[in-house]
């Protein structure tokens, strides 16, 4: 019983000396790591993927809706927008925000 407390003390001190004398290293950034981390959709909707920049973030209900829109498409702007001009077309009254509301609701609709 002895011997094993003292293996156990051993090895947790050895643990705590390596723990404590490693070197720490900054992480290297290659040239093919991408400049934004797509962490989840809110992120990418900042983020145009095929022209490679980010695009401003409007604000007020217009952006809410757009960032529910993008998190269910998956962060695909043009999809979104395609569908926002299907919806323009059959109410073109409709500001941006209550377009992309309805899209929203049909695309959540249709995911049942």
């Amino acid at each position: 019983m002895d011997t094993l407390l003292l293996i156990v003390g051993l090895s947790a001190l050895l643990l705590l000396v390596m723990l404590l004398t490693r070197t720490r290293e900054k992480p290297s950034r290659s040239r093919n790591t991408p400049k934004v981390r797509w962490l989840d959709p809110a992120v990418q909707a900042t983020f145009d993927r095929q022209a490679g920049r980010a695009v401003t973030v409007p604000k007020g209900k217009d952006a809410m809706w757009e960032r529910k829109v993008l998190s269910q498409l998956r962060g695909d702007r043009a999809a979104m927008e395609r569908l926002v001009a299907g919806q323009a077309k059959r109410f073109p009254r409709a500001g941006r925000a209550e377009l992309l509301e309805r899209v929203y609701d049909d695309y959540v609709r249709d995911q049942r």
